[in-house]
């Protein structure tokens, strides 16, 4: 196994990645965003497991709101890129960056501003297939989108706003879109699916909320996310979600400090707790968000689930993540190691998503390097148990 880091060069000044999705093709499309700097505007990289990339889309050119034209930037796809079975690929925009020559972009301090305020969370429909953009529109005004998921048999995309944190519901076909009100002041990072295209996702209190496939109304499940016996829920709202390879059931992890890992099992309305991922704490420890994070969650070929997580603390060097897998059946966890290129000298400090674009390849989102870029993690032979599904890699309809 060797970690291999892969900069977009050509984007010199793109600091953050966080949307990551494989596609049919076997390519892996990746969200390169620009928080920090004014005037500049997300990029989606296509790359492939022979390490070429390619770049498609400028979201603030294809939006019709460059980066130069004075407002908040739509620097970032933000857990907001979906590919179907069909190639089409699905993107929408999500803020923080702010206009050309200023410092930082408050969403409340200018908010309805007609010169700076963010236009809105922007969707490009692109074809992968004949690389072009398709068509586009906003979701709403003034608000990024956070998360976003689809709905294929019924043409339908569901997300979550920033900063107001309302649900979503987009038509395709009618190009409209309906809001069903806030869902709290912490944002979710992920909406999930059944089979069914019930859509599910969190409040602030890790109470997992629904909206039932053709229903007009969101519930909630009666079914919340477990945490530490020493935190009392505020904060555990979702952060990573990943397919398991049985349908109607999930592996996800909460945004919060020293998380858990659970099975939402869709089909029998019931949540597995699978305990922490820091076992052996007693609360009393050092902890935030930003030093025990988790992400990345991505089942293999071999049925076990691998994921990131901040291990190691240096000073001189910060935080580096690990790679490690759970078997989901038996408990039994391994640390695969530090996420280091020892060639480029680059260690890893934030995974924010991962996918597989083949049986041997890994590929992982980076956050925390400037420029932006991607982890490829290539497995050698022998190294992994290949289970013999003939689906794999599984496409995921959610960012």
């Amino acid at each position: 196994m060797e970690f291999r880091w892969i900069p977009f060069a050509e984007l010199p000044v793109h600091d953050t990645t966080w949307s990551l999705i494989s596609g049919p093709d076997g390519c892996a499309y990746v969200g390169a965003c620009c928080e920090h700097l004014g005037g500049v505007t997300a990029v989606i990289v296509r790359y492939r497991a022979d390490g070429r990339y390619d770049y498609l889309v400028d979201m603030g050119e294809a939006t019709g709101q460059p980066g130069d034209n004075g407002r908040a930037t739509q620097c970032k796809i933000h857990y907001s890129m979906i590919v179907d079975e069909s190639g089409t690929l699905y993107a929408a925009t999500h803020l923080s960056g702010p206009p050309l020559g200023h410092v930082i972009y408050n969403p409340w301090g200018n908010w309805g501003d007609p010169h700076v305020s963010f236009a809105g969370a922007g969707l490009v429909v692109y074809d992968t297939g004949s690389d072009r953009v398709l068509w586009t529109d906003f979701l709403y005004p003034q608000e990024g989108c956070r998360c976003l998921a689809l709905d294929r048999e019924r043409q339908l995309l569901y997300s979550c706003t920033y900063p107001l944190n309302h649900f979503h519901r987009y038509d395709l076909a009618s190009r409209s879109d309906r809001d069903f009100g806030r869902i709290g002041a912490v944002n979710p990072q992920a909406i999930w699916l059944d089979t069914r295209g019930t859509a599910y996702t969190t409040d602030d209190f890790g109470r997992i909320l629904r909206m039932e496939a053709g229903s007009d109304r969101l519930e909630t499940t009666g079914l919340s996310l477990p945490h530490p016996p020493f935190q009392n829920g505020w904060h555990d709202v979702v952060y990573d979600v990943t397919p398991c390879p049985q349908p109607d059931r999930v592996v996800g992890v909460a945004w919060n400090a020293w998380p858990y890992f659970w099975i939402h099992d869709m089909a029998e309305g019931r949540l597995h707790d699978l305990g922490p991922v820091h076992p052996g704490l007693t609360g009393l420890e050092p902890n935030q968000i930003n030093q025990s994070h988790v992400g990345g969650l991505a089942f293999g070929p071999d049925g076990l689930l691998y994921f990131s997580v901040m291990s190691e603390h240096h000073p001189e060097r910060g935080m580096i993540s690990h790679l490690k897998r759970l078997d989901t059946q038996t408990g039994k966890m391994e640390d695969l190691g530090p996420i280091v290129d020892p060639e480029a000298g680059v260690h890893i400090w934030y995974i924010s998503r991962a996918v597989w674009i083949s049986k041997r390849d890994l590929i992982l989102a980076v956050v925390g390097r400037t420029p932006t870029g991607i982890v490829h993690v290539r497995f050698g032979e022998g190294e992994l148990d290949d289970a013999g599904d003939s689906g794999f890699p599984r496409l995921r309809y959610w960012g």
